[in-house]
């Protein structure tokens, strides 16, 4: 146990609970508005049939396109995910795919561009040639991604369009999607909740209907807990199996491209695979060994997630529901076992927090990104907040005092902390082998209300350490809660095993629905 980081932790838990009748009396005075119903049947198609439909113009990709945008336009007023959009482009670039529909061999359609005339939408931070990538910091506005991450590269040789670039918060340091360029971006569900973060935008987008899939980025849950907020599919990928040249933040450290991992978000499971595959590329592809039958899967659960002090406690809704996907699994035959985890699950806050502060050039956010010789004062900044006048976000801000504390913990407990999340890394791998996957909680509740983030923080423990340790995982939507917010939960698998995560989020879907949508 480190003492200085469960203080911290505690006080965060304290605090809190002491704030819930604030939190729920100021969601009782905002009005929040509905996004509209979908009313095109167009934006209810999964993407694999879509891509089939175009291919034998069934339908056509400009009309798709167009649909999209109205969508778009109709919802961002409501939850604003917009940074930047290319719709003139996108229609000029459907135009393009239904001519080459009509004068390509089929089968060389479907094997050289499975996606043609699919749109999407990309997180800002993935990058997007020649679209903003402020990465959501004021001192960074304007500036614009100088070429497609590599990822979009890949969706894009596959024949899909993108639409616009996203919305998230500040060098994506928070699970709320709230930057001081753009301000909240609000939850379809509820837009007094957010939508959650890093990938919130995306998460937003997708679940009101605005997008079939998106381009999301991870890091310590920054898909999962948006799609968890958002009632979407998302996949966390084998730590190194996708590219992440092109995102902002970056770092030159070989570990970041473990812990960070680009990955598709989306409405329905049967799609997560082929857009995995598109955005992995011909040689990360390789790497993807093919899924077992359902029959042959080993299923595990646990509880007892960790300390009270530490992290938050799971809410009885997230407890049922995934004692729900067990027992279906019990239903249909699969091996469905219960078991404890060692005692290293308690420190897996601090150990992922101890291996992620090791990494060297993590990017400096008070550094001037024009004149690296220039660093602004932290505590003066801290200051500006209270006066109203802040050149950054609270929540980049104290994960700044993070990294300059080295989180609380000293450099012996770090160590500690690291090597016990070595041990607990051992001890799943063995568990899981080739054919097993955990369920697991993706965070502890269901949507925040606005800024109630920052008392929750350390429910970021469910999801970050399998960032650090490189194991996939998958959020599946099980429903909505009693105050109609989504539910849900991640299965997590061994390294390059990430289809064993799919496999079972469609089985998931058959049994409890999957997306509901938001109206």
């Amino acid at each position: 146990m480190d003492y200085g980081l469960t203080l911290v932790a505690f006080l965060l838990n304290l605090i809190g609970i002491l704030l819930t009748p604030v939190y729920i009396f100021l969601e009782w005075l905002k009005k929040g508005d509905k996004v509209p119903p979908i009313t095109d049947n167009l934006l209810l198609i999964p993407v694999t049939e879509l891509a089939a439909k175009i291919r034998v113009q069934e339908v056509k990709s400009e009309e798709v396109v167009r649909a999209y945008i109205e969508r778009i336009k109709l919802v961002e007023p409501i939850i604003n995910a917009v940074v930047e959009d290319r719709f003139e482009a996108a229609l000029k670039d459907a135009r393009s795919a239904d001519e080459m529909s009509t004068s390509t061999d089929r089968t060389e359609l479907e094997t050289k561009y499975p996606l043609l005339g699919v749109p999407f939408t990309v997180k800002e931070s993935c990058g997007l040639q020649g679209f903003s990538q402020s990465a959501g910091s004021l001192t960074r506005k304007g500036r614009k991604a100088i070429f497609d991450g590599e990822v979009v590269t890949n969706l894009k040789s596959a024949g899909a369009i993108p639409l616009l670039v996203s919305a998230n918060p500040e060098y994506c340091v928070s699970w709320e999607t709230n930057n001081l360029l753009k301000g909240a971006c609000r939850n379809p569900y509820n837009t007094r909740h957010s939508p959650g973060g890093s990938s919130g935008g995306e998460g937003a987008l997708i679940a009101a209907g605005a997008s079939p899939f998106g381009v999301g980025s991870d890091m310590a849950g920054s898909i999962r807990i948006p799609c968890a907020f958002n009632g979407i599919f998302g996949h966390k990928p084998t730590g190194g199996l996708l590219s992440t040249n092109g995102h902002f933040p970056g770092n030159t450290d070989p570990e970041f491209s473990t812990y960070l991992q680009t990955g598709p978000m989306c409405r329905y499971a049967v799609d997560l695979p082929m857009i995995l595959e598109i955005m992995a590329g011909e040689k990360a592809k390789m790497k993807l060994e093919n899924e077992l039958h359902l029959k042959d899967i080993k299923v595990y659960t646990t509880s007892g997630y960790g300390r009270r002090a530490i992290g938050n406690c799971i809410s009885p809704e997230i407890e049922r529901v995934m004692q729900e996907g067990a027992s279906y699994f019990r239903q249909i035959g699969m091996d469905v076992k219960e078991v404890k985890l060692s005692s290293n699950i308690d420190d897996s806050l601090e150990g992922s927090l101890a291996k992620f502060l090791e990494m060297n050039d993590i990017p400096d956010l008070l550094q001037h990104p024009d004149d690296p010789k220039m660093r602004d004062n932290l505590f003066v900044e801290f200051a500006k907040h209270l006066i109203g006048i802040p050149k950054y976000t609270l929540a980049a801000l104290i994960f700044k005092v993070l990294k300059e504390t080295g989180g609380f913990m000293t450099a012996a407990s770090r160590k500690l902390h690291g090597e016990k999340l070595s041990i607990l890394r051992k001890e799943l791998l063995d568990l899981l082998g080739a054919d097993g996957i955990l369920i697991f909680p993706t965070i502890h509740c269901t949507a925040f209300t606005h800024h109630e983030s920052y008392t929750n923080m350390p429910g970021v423990m469910y999801t970050m350490f399998f960032n650090v340790i490189g194991f996939p995982g998958t959020h599946i939507p099980l429903g909505l809660s009693k105050r109609g917010l989504p539910i849900g939960f991640q299965v997590v698998a061994a390294p390059y095993k990430d289809k064993l995560c799919l496999t079972v989020a469609t089985e998931l879907e058959k049994k409890f629905g999957g997306w509901i949508p938001p109206s």
